[in-house]
């Protein structure tokens, strides 16, 4: 499933802003940069994908941004994410070899540390 294009952080000036300014949380294969409470944001997540050329060949790092790409889906439609955030989710060197669990744990561990990631609050299936 494709992430919905108002989820999607587009303009490379709020891609740099977040980078620079949001906080940081490393976890497993990813560096994931947030800034909540985004007035740009307005009453969504926004999310955009780093992914180096030191991950592996355009193969490998297409299949590692869908892969987290749809577990922002699966995060959306749970509804547990925080109302108005900016994410930056960066690809480390050998990110490219994680497996989706991988990708999706990590990406939920940086998320809870960094307070974008709340309760549940309904909406689809897990997924887990």
């Amino acid at each position: 499933m494709a992430l919905p294009r108002e989820a999607r952080l587009r303009r490379s000036v709020d891609i740099t802003t977040t980078v620079r300014r949001g906080r940081r949380a490393k976890a497993g294969p990813l560096l994931v940069h947030a800034v909540t409470g985004s007035v740009a944001a307005g009453q969504g997540l926004r999310v955009a994908t780093v992914t180096p050329r030191a991950v592996g060949t355009a193969v490998v790092r297409n299949r590692a941004r869908r892969r987290v790409q749809g577990v922002v889906v699966d995060l959306l439609h749970e509804g547990s994410v925080v109302r108005g955030a900016d994410v930056v989710v960066r690809f480390l060197p050998g990110s490219g070899e994680a497996d989706s669990a991988l990708l999706g744990r990590s990406l939920r561990r940086a998320l809870e540390r960094l307070g974008v990631l709340g309760e549940r609050t309904g909406g689809g299936p897990r997924g887990d």
